[in-house]
């Protein structure tokens, strides 16, 4: 007779592997969607919602978040993230990303939009299917009091 696995073993096994600690990423935690009739990108609104496309994903993830624009210049890619888990990565384009002073959500801070595209290689398919640990690897908050942007592994 098999000898059943112990919970500790039950809990590695199932579910998507963790996000690896090899690839640097600017993680995006989508939210629940929100209609928004975005006209400076545009778009009809942002977050996660079931059944979006690759597109949908894109343009949602893309845009409006208060970042560190020097420190993000060293990701090359970008993941949207919800429910913990990685759906979609795309290569930055370093000349791409682009600001905005009034945003129409959230405090009148400035804003960054990033350009990409859909990452193909293999490690831009290493960040996708992923499970986003809750720390990282220095045991800081993977995604800190409640802010959307996370820059992975460091």
């Amino acid at each position: 007779m098999p000898s059943p696995l112990g919970q500790e073993e039950a809990q590695t096994t199932s579910g998507p592997p963790d996000l690896e600690k090899t690839v640097s990423a600017l993680l995006v935690k989508l939210g629940t969607w929100t209609e928004h009739d975005d006209q400076e990108l545009p778009r009809i609104g942002y977050g996660f919602k079931p059944g979006m496309t690759g597109l949908e994903l894109y343009t949602s993830a893309r845009a409006w978040w208060r970042l560190d624009i020097k420190r993000v210049q060293r990701y090359p890619y970008a993941v949207a993230v919800h429910a913990g888990v990685t759906l979609a990565a795309w290569e930055i384009d370093p000349a791409g990303w682009r600001s905005w002073t009034e945003p129409t959500v959230g405090s009148g801070a400035m804003r960054w939009a990033f350009t990409g595209a859909p990452a193909t290689n293999l490690a831009g398919a290493s960040l996708v299917g992923r499970r986003v640990p809750r720390h990282r690897p220095d045991g800081r908050a993977t995604f800190g009091s409640g802010n959307p942007i996370a820059y992975w592994p460091r």
